[in-house]
């Protein structure tokens, strides 16, 4: 709902047809606070689905995946280093 939330407004002529109903601050507002509540939805809804210990069989990291997980953080690592310290 977040991703879709930007996609569909952000940068589209639906975006302009809202600033010209409220403003660009009024739209700002709505737009920030409509981004807010769909991050606290999220959060709740992760919330709900780990709620149980029976759900650990779902959520739960295995040997498998906690390797790939940190092979997948090193890689990143390797991007993030250059980008930062790359002067632009």
């Amino acid at each position: 709902v977040f991703i879709l939330l930007h996609l569909l407004i952000s940068g589209t002529p639906l975006r302009q047809f809202i600033v010209r109903l409220v403003t660009e601050p009024g739209f700002s507002v709505i737009f920030s606070l409509a981004s807010l509540a769909t991050l606290v939805w999220l959060g709740f809804a992760f919330k709900d689905a780990r709620g149980s210990a029976a759900d650990h069989v779902f959520w739960g990291p295995t040997a498998v995946t906690r390797e790939i997980a940190l092979g997948l953080q090193a890689i990143a690592f390797l991007f993030i280093v250059p980008g930062l310290t790359t002067p632009t």
